[in-house]
């Protein structure tokens, strides 16, 4: 706020602050029995906690009688997995359409086939968003300068290779023989690149 061209901190009064709590039994419009949310400062002090509805979420009260938050929180991770299996899944099974000028119907000329290319393509055609800095180009290549299919390497995250159920430095099939990778490194999945005459 303003006064006399100054900018002043306004002070809310302590019964409009949220403070955060663990209910102790289902309070209509504020929650289920275990959960830790938010409510007024005032309502929690006056008529929550003195009807013993609900206790201000220290860590001790926390630890005692938050208990369907891990169960949401458990289910809202599942569901979460579920999701990025699913999404991963699309990824490996999509084919990127791109297409170039070629001159002699084998080389792309103008314009070679980047990274940023096959990201920006992945999310019109298919609306997966992924990370280009992950993304490797056959035979570590700067770019893709020929028209054909190829495969790309995309190079997952932990939590991407544990949705998967794969070990660290594990290969989806797909990739081409003879590729490997060092124990350690991480898991990838092939990402299928068509590179057509435009």
């Amino acid at each position: 706020a303003r006064w006399g061209g100054a900018d002043v901190a306004v002070r809310v009064p302590i019964r409009f602050r949220s403070v955060s709590i663990v209910l102790l039994e289902d309070v209509e419009n504020i929650g289920r029995k275990g959960e830790m949310v938010t409510a007024s400062g005032g309502h929690m002090r006056n008529y929550m906690y003195p009807k013993g509805w609900a206790v201000y979420a220290t860590e001790e009260n926390v630890a005692k009688f938050r208990t369907v938050v891990k169960e949401t929180e458990n289910a809202k991770s599942s569901d979460d997995k579920r999701k990025r299996a699913k999404l991963l899944h699309k990824l490996m099974n999509a084919t990127t359409i791109i297409k170039r000028n070629s001159e002699d119907g084998k080389t792309c000329h103008p314009g070679e086939v980047t990274a940023q290319n096959i990201v920006d393509k992945l999310l019109k055609q298919h609306r997966i968003v992924i990370d280009v800095d992950r993304l490797s180009l056959p035979e570590n290549e700067h770019a893709i300068k020929e028209l054909g299919e190829f495969s790309a390497l995309y190079h997952l995250e932990d939590e991407d290779a544990e949705v998967l159920g794969l070990d660290s430095g594990s290969v989806v099939a797909g990739e081409a023989e003879g590729e490997g990778q060092a124990a350690g490194e991480a898991s990838t999945v092939p990402l299928r690149v068509d590179v057509q005459r435009r």
